[in-house]
Parts: structure tokens; C-alpha cells; sequence
């Protein structure tokens, strides 16, 4: 098979993903409001749907280069994230830690006020992502941490934050590096640097939406901790 048709079903696959976390989202959604988590969950999984959304209708209607999209959502989507984690911890170290990282990573972010403004960029805002990607890292990984010490008798399969960390902990753990290949190659005209970068982050969006759907559904059951 060509190498260019396979990438281009895995990027239908992957974006007809965002399908199944928010039908979980819209199913639940009486239960979204019964944490700040549950809320800030929704919230990211309607910013992935509308990044999808719009960058469809640039890309296509419009005949637009939809890079500037991914710059925005990608930070946006950043923000949600680290106000989840923000929210769940109560150190007072944990929330600095977090408002710090935040802060770092939006002024890499500024750096390249292009990426944001331009709208016929081909620049993906990478190195933010790279900051991003692993303040995210680290924060859940603090969270099973804490999930661990905390836990006395858990059913982590009910638990909405569990399946949060999980598909963000595989998400991150394979897209930070192809941030790093993408902040090399990716200003290079050059077609076929740009797909391994792409093909990651399509691959593991596709295993985040469905990590997310997990979430989303089992937003109904209250977490056991003590």
C-alpha cells in the first residue's frame, strides 16, 4: 500500500475517534457536573472535537493550511489539562509545581507568535509542546503515585481520573519525542520528514480518544479514597 494513502486513513481514523469520547461525553453528561474533574474532562474532549471540526472545514471549504489550528488547540487542550491536575492535587507544592510549569510553557509557546497568528504557517509550536508534554508527564505520574499511597480498597476501572492519566501517560510518553523530530525537520519542505511525526501523533490520538471515552463513561461512579 502507498505509504501517503496509509497515512491518510489512519488521519480519517484517527479524527472519526473523537466520535466515541464525546457520544460518552453527551451520554453522561449529568454526571460531568458532579466534580471539577468530570467538568474539565468534558471541556477537553469538546476542544479535541472542535480542533477536528475546524480543521476540516479550513483544510477542505477553504483550501487553508490548518497547522495554525493544531497550534491553538494544542495549547488550549495543554491548559485544560494542567488545570485537571491542578484541581486534584492538594499540596500546595503540587499546585506551584503546576502553576510554574504552566507559565514556563506558555512563554515557549510565545516565542513564535507566528505559529499562532500566521494563518498560512507550516511551523508547528513544538518546543511548547515538548515543555508541555513533559510537565504533563511528570504530573501523572505523580498522581499513581498518590493514587497508591491513598488507595486502601480501589476499583480503578471506576474511576474517570485513572483512564485520564492512562491514555495521557501513553499519549505523551510516544508524542513528546516525535515534538522533539517535528522541531528539527518539520519547517523542511520536504513531504516525507513531516509523516513519521504525524503518523505518531495520529496513532496515539487515536489511543487517547479511546482511553478518553473510558473516562468519560465511567465519569458515573465515585472515586474510593480515602
Amino acid at each position: 500500500m502507498d505509504f501517503y494513502l496509509f497515512f491518510h486513513w489512519v488521519g480519517i481514523i484517527s479524527d472519526m475517534s473523537i466520535v466515541c469520547p464525546l457520544a460518552m461525553v453527551i451520554y453522561r453528561r449529568k454526571y460531568l457536573f458532579t466534580s471539577l474533574e468530570n467538568k474539565l474532562l468534558g471541556a477537553f474532549v469538546l476542544v479535541l472535537f472542535f480542533k477536528v471540526i475546524a480543521s476540516i472545514v479550513v483544510s477542505n471549504l477553504f483550501n487553508h493550511r490548518n497547522i495554525f489550528l493544531y497550534n491553538w488547540f494544542g495549547q488550549i487542550g495543554c491548559l485544560i489539562v494542567a488545570a485537571i491536575y491542578f484541581n486534584w492535587f492538594e499540596g500546595k507544592v503540587a499546585k506551584y509545581t503546576i502553576f510554574a510549569g504552566t507559565i514556563l510553557a506558555l512563554i515557549f509557546a510565545l516565542q513564535k507568535p507566528s505559529t499562532f497568528f500566521n494563518l498560512k504557517t507550516i511551523e508547528l509550536n513544538s518546543f511548547s509542546m515538548v515543555v508541555w508534554g513533559a510537565g504533563i508527564l511528570l504530573a501523572v505520574l505523580s498522581f499513581f503515585y498518590e493514587l497508591i499511597k491513598q488507595l486502601n480498597a480501589p476499583r480503578l476501572l471506576r474511576y474517570p481520573m485513572f483512564w485520564l492519566s492512562t491514555g495521557l501517560l501513553i499519549y505523551f510518553s510516544a508524542t513528546i519525542f516525535s515534538y522533539i523530530y517535528s522541531e528539527l525537520t518539520f519547517n523542511n519542505n520536504n513531504h516525507t520528514l513531516r509523516m513519521p511525526s504525524w503518523t505518531i501523533e495520529l496513532v496515539f490520538g487515536f489511543v487517547l480518544n479511546v482511553f478518553l471515552a473510558l473516562a468519560a463513561w465511567n465519569t458515573k461512579w465515585r472515586k474510593e479514597i480515602n
